[in-house]
């Protein structure tokens, strides 16, 4: 896999790597050498700066871990292809002399991700309730100067489900969301990481 050529989904356009380093380029290239030759900006990542290379089950994308004038950086890639990662890294990981171990993603982060989602969700429901209140008594929920776009089509759904309504559907969403936070603490993703 050394000096092959493989699309991103991102901003930046190819990765590659061979003995000594990677390069993330943000133009296409039909060639390792054209790459290397290219003048324009691109990233390059020594291979013995590299801390570790980590990627989930779950998600399409791993992380490069490296140290850069004393100073860890981390750079998210997420290949066109997922199914090449698992061996991409491999392959990059034995150039750098890194060592595979399984991971299991942090409970810590399951639950202040879910549970910041969980709040926002939260507060939106609080607002609908709010918005269908003052539709039941009569009142025009205030949102903004006027009510146009997103804003009235939101408006009109509280206005429709009601105070219970909105309460019911955000219960259901709530309830699904820390079923899903259950289910992520009980059988956590696992991973590889290469340090």
């Amino acid at each position: 896999m050394k000096k092959q050529l493989l699309p991103l989904i991102q901003f930046d356009k190819l990765i590659t790597f061979d003995d000594e380093k990677i390069i993330i380029s943000p133009e296409e290239h039909d060639s390792f050498e054209a790459l290397e030759q290219a003048e324009h900006s691109k990233k390059v990542i020594s291979l013995d700066i590299i801390e570790s290379l980590t990627y989930y089950e779950e998600g399409g994308y791993f992380h490069i871990d490296y140290k850069k004038n004393g100073k860890t950086k981390r750079e998210p890639i997420a290949l066109v292809n997922p199914a090449l990662r698992g061996q991409y890294l491999d392959a990059i990981a034995e150039a750098a002399n890194l060592n595979k171990t399984e991971i299991k993603e942090s409970k810590n982060s399951i639950l202040i991700v879910n549970g910041l989602i969980i709040f926002a969700v939260s507060f939106a429901i609080w607002i609908f309730w709010g918005i269908a209140k003052d539709a039941e008594t009569g009142k025009e929920a205030y949102l903004g100067v006027t009510k146009k776009g997103f804003k009235k089509i939101l408006a009109s759904i509280a206005e429709a489900l009601g105070s219970n309504g909105v309460l019911i559907v955000g219960g259901v969403i709530i309830a699904y969301l820390l079923f899903r936070v259950y289910k992520k603490l009980s059988n956590p993703s696992k991973g590889i990481k290469y340090c």
